[in-house]
């Protein structure tokens, strides 16, 4: 700005400085002075405008200047600004499509896990179920091989065999050990009286004649089932 003024000031003082002329003949100094003084006033009052004038087309010019530097600037900095905006919207965009595929994925990764818990259950439930079968058939099978083996072996394993030819015999050894006179026995008197025929047995060995012998299945053994039995020992 002070640049602006000075050249501004050269400008006017040359285009304006005082050609004065003495009118003809002598005055007086006074009046000479006067008008000098009269005349440098006015044409530095005119100097003062022009040079006004000047500094404010010089500053006008150097704000014009700078806003229109600003306002590029400011164009270059919105355009920027909208190229960041489309940028953030369409990183949004995709944040939110990866949102979506997660959550997609999480869904399916939760089904394939429920799916997988509920075919391990059934295959647990299928596992146990098999063991219990496996159990009971290998139960039924072990029963009906100690059976056979008892019923085979009943003989050598009595040191004084009953007379089977006896049936009379045998109907007292019945009633013997029918305690409470109901004409059947169950696993204890049993038991009971095997022992006092000199058997050797337990009462494992019992139960197990007892499921071969018991025909009607009501737990227990009466007469004719104790006769059937000893008349099949050999």
């Amino acid at each position: 700005m002070q640049a602006i003024f000075a050249l501004c000031w050269g400008a006017a003082t040359t285009a304006y400085s005082p050609q004065l002329t003495l009118p003809a003949g002598a005055r007086h100094c006074t009046h000479v002075r006067m008008e000098l003084s009269s005349y440098r006033k006015s044409q530095f009052a005119s100097l003062r405008d022009e040079l006004a004038a000047s500094a404010r087309d010089a500053v006008a010019s150097v704000v014009a200047a700078e806003n229109g530097a600003l306002v590029l600037d400011l164009a270059r900095s919105e355009a920027t600004n909208a190229e960041l905006q489309a940028e953030l919207a369409e990183s949004k965009a995709c944040i939110a499509a990866l949102v979506s595929d997660l959550a997609l994925a999480r869904g399916d990764a939760q089904a394939v896990s429920r799916t997988a818990e509920s075919t391990t259950r059934a295959a647990e439930a299928a596992a146990v179920q098999l063991e219990r079968t496996a159990a009971v058939l290998e139960a039924e099978h072990v029963a009906r091989v100690e059976s056979e083996e008892l019923v085979a072996s009943l003989s050598a394993r009595r040191p004084q065999p009953p007379s089977a030819s006896s049936n009379e015999r045998l109907r007292n050894s019945f009633s013997s050990y029918d305690r409470d006179g109901n004409g059947s026995l169950d696993a204890a008197e049993l038991l009971e009286l095997f022992v006092s025929l000199g058997y050797d047995f337990n009462r494992a060995d019992i139960e197990s004649v007892m499921s071969t012998h018991d025909v009607n299945n009501d737990g227990v053994i009466n007469f004719e089932e104790f006769s059937a039995m000893f008349a099949a020992m050999p």
